[in-house]
């Protein structure tokens, strides 16, 4: 029992972080896409209404538009503030 205690403080440990949660900001509507289909692109002035996505996901979506629709999308992250901590300056 000790050895296997021992084997196990021992072993490499890895800490994986949370995706990086992002939204695209498509510059030539000056805000954020908040909806892409057939029927074309939405935008929103606001990230919290846009598409959250992984940084895979908000690559691959950002690709795709620019092939369907030669619309530039920049990735940028979005970062969920705490209602608490939303009304500091």
């Amino acid at each position: 029992m000790p050895t296997r205690m021992l084997r196990a403080t021992n072993a490499k440990q890895t800490h994986k972080l949370r995706p990086q949660t992002c939204v695209l900001w498509i510059p030539d509507a000056s805000g954020y896409a908040a909806n892409f289909g057939p029927s074309g692109l939405t935008v929103s002035n606001s990230p919290d209404q846009a598409y959250h996505l992984t940084e895979d996901e908000a690559e691959d979506l950002a690709l795709r538009m620019r092939a369907q629709l030669g619309t530039r999308a920049s990735i940028r992250p979005y970062y969920v503030q705490s209602p608490s901590y939303a009304g500091r300056a």
